[in-house]
């Protein structure tokens, strides 16, 4: 009885024991769970998983807007050529010199026929009837009969008529003719070579014109548009002159409406 009753105690002292170690494995694991946790935690917040960061957007710059490259054309002495054609065929360049110019640079009016001037000799040929003469021997012309196409006024005394250079003198100039020799201007001023270089005209359209270019000034007659800018152009051309952007741009625009002008290209003056 003795031996049964310490057996059965040696049972229940077994399986507490077992029980108790049970006990202790179960919190030793829960511990080193909770231990992961935390260190897994830990090295979270001390580590923070970092996104790569977006590459900061570089500002798109629109490409400059490029002129477009200036179109040339290529004309020939003694052809003939619409009025755009030959506009083309000008250089453009800005213009230059223009505080060196004085008119007394530029020769004028020198004789170019026996003792005919410039100027009489331009009297002559664009009157309408025939002249007369205060001293025929000296070529001074005293009447005739002109229309001054800048204004369509017709003139029958001859004081009242200006010989105007259609490229004037200082846009000549500006243009190139400040980089010529004497003789080279003497010869530009007097040219009767061709007969869109020197135009009779109204004294007082003639004034109004001064040096201007057709970006400031276009004649008053509507009708002698197209043939004045295409009288321009042709002088442009026979002294290769250049063109500044603004005059050239009126010029196209003008040339534009003369679709139907063409022009006859003058020998290089």
């Amino acid at each position: 009885m003795q031996k049964s009753n310490q057996w059965q105690w040696g049972v229940i002292f077994v399986s507490i024991f077992v029980f108790v170690g049970i006990l202790f494995a179960l919190s030793a694991v829960v511990g080193t769970d909770e231990s992961s946790n935390q260190n897994s935690s830990s090295q979270s917040e001390e580590s923070p998983t970092e996104e790569t960061p977006a590459e900061p957007e570089v500002p798109t710059e629109e490409t400059p807007t490029e002129e477009s490259p200036e179109i040339s054309a290529e004309v020939k002495s003694g052809e003939t050529v619409t009025l755009m054609t030959l506009v083309l065929s000008i250089r453009v360049e800005e213009e230059k010199e223009s505080d060196s110019y004085d008119r007394d640079r530029f020769r004028h009016w020198v004789n170019v026929e026996e003792k005919c001037s410039a100027r009489e000799f331009v009297l002559r040929e664009e009157s309408t009837s025939k002249v007369s003469y205060s001293d025929k021997e000296e070529c001074v012309v005293s009447g005739g009969l002109w229309l001054s196409l800048y204004d369509n006024v017709e003139l029958t005394d001859p004081s009242g008529v200006d010989i105007d250079h259609m490229v004037p003198l200082k846009e000549a100039w500006e243009s190139g003719a400040h980089s010529w020799n004497e003789g080279k201007r003497r010869s530009y001023a007097n040219d009767i070579g061709d007969e869109r270089s020197l135009i009779a005209v109204s004294a007082g359209s003639n004034r109004s014109k001064s040096d201007r270019d057709p970006s400031d000034w276009m004649p008053t007659a509507k009708s002698y548009t197209c043939q004045y800018i295409s009288d321009w152009v042709a002088v442009k051309y026979r002294w290769d002159l250049t063109m500044d952007k603004a005059e050239k741009s009126s010029i196209q625009k003008s040339a534009e409406k003369c679709e139907d002008t063409t022009v006859l290209v003058p020998k290089r003056g």
